[in-house]
């Protein structure tokens, strides 16, 4: 059905909905971004009443539509060689504006325009005032522009989601700040706002939108830490997401400024954290949140790391965590931050036991740590009693001195009750050190049955962090058969065993071999 497509361009409507005779294909005749061509249609004659007929008929019918498809480029290069890419050329864009009626789309509600391919000046005769979603992909914004994004607020006053990008990167610095505020200086009151670049002005109007749900912004400019935003700012937010790298302090005071009273999802990309900064930031989301059992989604992660001074990044502590553990509903927590995370044992128990719903835990580093871990793993036994839909944990740990001598008896709960088996996939380590996989697998098979995968950034000891994951799964099997066996229902077998025969030191070459301790 048209109404459910949401994959149709101009180009499809018009080659079905208009004589065969009414077009000219050009093969090859546009390049964009020096990568790809595309054919361009064109008009072979003046389009008359007639012609219209069929498109005029389905056009109600029609629910999304994207103008200028062609400029996409993830989508364009990904193409099949033999499906041509097709964009309406500039004469049928005004030879179809001189002739059809005002809103011919009169039940379309969500619109793509990419500029490139589309001249932005076409789109009021294209779109009617049902539309309720408007994503714009504009490549440069001239003054021409800025008339016609004044007027959209009053064309479409139903619009409720707005996402505005630049398709290049190397669109005139403020230009998408500039479109932005022409856009939102009418009368829309969205709910909804994607955005490559919002501006401190930009973002001051947005704070005051009482129904604005969702907001994700690719960069902040202009932005400093001494602007001001009004108290009780994004009150009515579910989502807040920052993509890419914002100062630090600017975040602190953004985070001070608010009021989240419904957020449910908050994501930060930070840069240029000062020593303190963390402690700051974390204390000002957790004052933020007047709500705190709603949020379900966390992640603040640092993306770049500064000038290398000679001295290490200081690293996070128990202290500084403790606000965030007042968000008892997570799902996804995702901490990054150059210097890593130096926690004990009983940080770790506490996590485990205020995220019951935790299904994915990330507290990492960029850098190996100076620091040494304090977390060893006996450290993971509380994430397998506490939260029994994680399925993927990574933290810094130590995983040497493990022996099969020191591991625990199987884990119960309630006394002899037998604890149900984590759902842990995926263990990430990082930098950890380890010694012997088989030993360390044998351990954590106990609590982690079905763990299948650990991840490592490091090339030495990630050899043996992963066959880690491949022998965790076999010691699981043995002691199933081997409790089977005793119950008398069956015998072990010995299949098992003989992926335990090949010894860590032959994964490895020299004195690598000599650290293990089987």
């Amino acid at each position: 059905m048209l109404w459910k497509n949401n994959d149709l361009a101009i180009e499809t409507v018009l080659l079905h909905c208009t004589p065969p005779d009414l077009w000219q294909t050009q093969v090859n005749a546009i390049e964009h971004f020096g990568l790809y061509k595309c054919d361009l249609l064109v008009p072979t004659r003046a389009i008359v009443a007639k012609d219209l007929e069929r498109l005029l008929f389905y056009a109600p019918l029609i629910n999304k539509l994207t103008f200028g498809r062609a400029a996409d480029q993830p989508r364009s290069m990904l193409m099949r060689s033999d499906i041509p890419i097709v964009q309406l050329s500039e004469d049928g864009f005004v030879a179809l504006s001189y002739i059809l009626p005002p809103s011919f789309l009169r039940n379309i509600r969500h619109v793509v325009w990419y500029s490139r391919a589309a001249g932005l000046h076409h789109i009021r005769h294209f779109i009617s005032p049902s539309l309720a979603t408007l994503e714009l992909r504009l490549h440069h914004v001239p003054a021409a522009y800025l008339s016609i994004l004044q007027t959209l607020p009053t064309a479409f006053p139903k619009v409720h989601g707005l996402s505005i990008y630049a398709d290049e990167k190397d669109a005139p610095p403020g230009s998408m700040n500039i479109a932005l505020a022409h856009l939102l200086g009418g009368s829309w009151d969205l709910r909804r706002l994607n955005a490559t670049s919002v501006g401190s002005a930009t973002l001051l109007d947005l704070a005051r939108m009482p129904s604005l749900a969702s907001l994700t912004i690719d960069s902040l400019s202009n932005m400093r830490a001494e602007d001001v935003l009004p108290s009780h700012s994004f009150a009515s937010l579910r989502t807040l997401s920052v993509n890419l790298d914002v100062p630090m302090r600017t975040c602190i005071a953004i985070m001070q400024s608010a009021n989240f009273t419904a957020l449910t999802s908050l994501s930060l990309s930070l840069k240029d954290p000062l020593p303190g900064d963390w402690a700051k930031l974390y204390r000002a989301i957790r004052t933020a949140h007047t709500r705190p059992a709603l949020l379900t989604t966390l992640r603040v992660e640092q993306q770049s790391i500064g000038e290398d001074d000679g001295l290490p990044a200081p690293p996070v502590t128990d202290d500084d965590l403790a606000p965030l553990l007042d968000f008892g509903s997570l799902q996804d927590l995702w901490l990054q931050c150059e210097g890593g995370f130096d926690i004990g044992p009983a940080t770790a128990e506490r996590i485990a036991k205020a995220y019951p719903k935790l299904q994915e835990l990330t507290l990492v580093p960029m850098r190996c740590p100076t620091w040494t871990r304090r977390l060893t793993l006996a450290a993971l036994e509380p994430f397998a009693r506490y939260c029994p839909v994680l399925q993927y944990l990574e933290l810094e740990l130590n995983g040497t001195g493990v022996t099969f001598d020191r591991n625990p008896a199987r884990p119960s709960i309630a006394g002899s009750r037998p604890m149900p088996p984590s759902l842990l996939l995926c263990l990430g380590v990082r930098w950890s050190p380890i010694n012997s996989s088989r030993a360390v697998a044998a351990y954590l098979s106990l609590f982690f049955p079905r763990l299948g995968y650990v991840t490592t950034a490091d090339e030495l000891s990630g050899r043996r962090w992963r066959r880690v994951g491949e022998l965790v799964t076999v010691f699981a099997k043995i002691r199933a058969h081997e409790r089977l066996e005793a119950a008398g229902s069956t015998s072990a077998t010995t299949q098992e065993y003989s992926t335990l025969l090949v010894d860590d030191s032959a994964m490895l070459s020299g004195s690598e071999g000599g650290n293990d301790d089987d």
